[in-house]
């Protein structure tokens, strides 16, 4: 029972990591799309079109509140893991 519960773990650890390796990625791009909308002249290339800014804006928005999310969903999913870990060790009397 003790090997089961240490390769539950593991696989758990390992899911986790890749989950923070995709977040880590999606954080990378949503911080370059913010970086590039503060850098936006006033008048650039979109002729001074407010409504094109804003839709911009929108989107790098959008990403932002899509990384943030994933981040809840990741905390989401720890704690499921844990709690999980945590009754099946005190369920065998392990520490």
């Amino acid at each position: 029972m003790h090997n089961e519960i240490t390769s539950n773990i593991e696989y758990m650890s390992d899911s986790l990591q890749q989950i923070a390796r995709i977040l880590e990625s999606e954080r990378h791009v949503s911080q370059h799309m913010a970086k590039l909308v503060r850098e936006m002249p006033i008048k650039g290339p979109f002729e001074g079109r407010i409504d094109t800014y804003i839709n911009h804006s929108t989107l790098v928005t959008k990403s932002v509140a899509a990384y943030l999310n994933s981040l809840a969903g990741l905390e989401d999913a720890v704690t499921e893991c844990l709690t999980t870990v945590m009754r099946e060790t005190k369920e065998t009397g392990d520490e």
